[in-house]
């Protein structure tokens, strides 16, 4: 739709492909996915944890087809396991959020997505050993030779001081280390 001129501007997850060369794209931060629970969830205090230990418990996820599902996949086919056997797999990230907070449901999500959550003690990353996170950048999109208006390049300042003061940088991590064990 941004290159039919439906839309002056498009914000989205960098895609698995190349971006079509008739859009301008604009990172505005990196993302990665985390291993994340409510405070009251079974798992929520653990000092450390494997794949394997989260495997019989319920999830909730965002998928079937989106870059989290993926990921989890491709993690447990690395880990060799198999795919936690009680998912709950939804495109509403309220819904997804709800479910989280119950403290039934474990989840692998965006770790952007939730920072405020997880900054104010709301949902705790679970310290999970594993490869280090892949990461992606979360793209602004708009078309190469057309100007944006006035009120849309406020936007974009907008976005652009929110994407560079407020976000956490992605960890640099050893395989196996969790970030919270990093030292800085």
């Amino acid at each position: 739709r941004l290159g039919a001129g439906v839309y002056d501007l498009a914000v989205c997850d960098e895609p698995l492909e190349p971006v079509n060369p008739a859009f301008r794209a604009e990172p505005l931060f990196p993302d990665w996915h985390v291993f994340v629970a409510a405070p009251g969830h079974a798992l929520a205090g653990a000092a450390h944890l494997e794949l394997t230990d989260l495997l019989e418990h319920e999830w909730i996820c965002l998928g079937p087809f989106c870059r989290s599902r993926v990921h989890l996949n491709q993690l447990c086919e690395a880990a060799g396991v198999k795919m936690p056997g009680h998912i709950v797999e939804t495109t509403d990230i309220e819904l997804t959020m709800g479910e989280l907070l119950s403290a039934r449901y474990l989840s692998f999500m965006p770790r952007q997505l939730i920072h405020r959550e997880l900054a104010a003690g709301v949902l705790r990353e679970l310290p999970v050993s594993r490869p280090p996170p892949p990461t992606w950048k979360t793209l602004m999109l708009s078309r190469k030779g057309e100007p944006l208006s006035p009120a849309l390049q406020a936007f974009v300042e907008i976005l652009r001081s929110a994407a560079t003061s407020t976000l956490p940088a992605p960890p640099v991590l050893q395989e196996g280390v969790h970030p919270q064990t990093v030292r800085e």
